[in-house]
């Protein structure tokens, strides 16, 4: 390569690297949330859902420890495939990966020190109520929303409404007790 084919080489790279930077277009990023779906769904042969894989990694690690879990009802009904074989397992690798390298590259990441035990405490409790309503619900926002919306589900709408009640209520709770 000569030296004005790597000057515009580097040009090009700066340029996608500021792109890349930049928050997207709600068109933009609605569009390739919804491709994914479509391409997930063709793929997975079902919708795309995120929270049952949390459950089934549970499962997973609750029988290397010897509580053999999988061996539930619930479980032998779902057909329990092995955890590297599992398609929505590399999903969600695919969520966490690419969720690590958006904020990288929008120079978001960063660590934040935990400033109280109360602090810590209200994010466990948070996270594990957060999970735990994602599976009574039988769905995240992405399984129990967003495909059930575009799919014309009654259902999504209703999500959809408990999910404004609750982020209200707990919006008032949050600064009426905790902040």
């Amino acid at each position: 390569m000569t030296g004005e084919e790597l000057i515009k080489m580097k040009r090009l790279q700066s340029r996608l690297l500021d792109n890349l930077r930049k928050p997207w277009h709600p068109i933009v990023g609605g569009s390739l949330l919804g491709l994914s779906s479509i391409f997930l769904l063709w793929y997975n042969k079902k919708a795309w859902g995120i929270s049952k894989t949390f459950a089934r990694w549970g499962t997973w690690l609750a029988d290397i420890f010897g509580w053999k879990i999988s061996k539930w009802q619930y479980w032998e009904m779902e057909n329990l495939s092995s955890f590297l074989k599992d398609p929505e397992t590399w999903t969600n690798f695919g969520i966490i990966v690419g969720a690590f390298l958006g904020a990288t590259l929008a120079r978001e990441f960063k660590f934040k020190k935990i400033k109280s035990s109360k602090q810590a405490l209200i994010a466990l409790i948070g996270g594990w109520l957060m999970g735990y309503g994602a599976r009574i619900a039988m769905g995240c926002n992405i399984g129990g929303f967003l495909c059930s919306i575009a799919s014309l589900s009654l259902a999504g709408w209703l999500y959809a409404l408990g999910t404004v009640l609750g982020v209200y209520i707990g919006t008032k709770i949050l600064l009426k007790w905790l902040i």
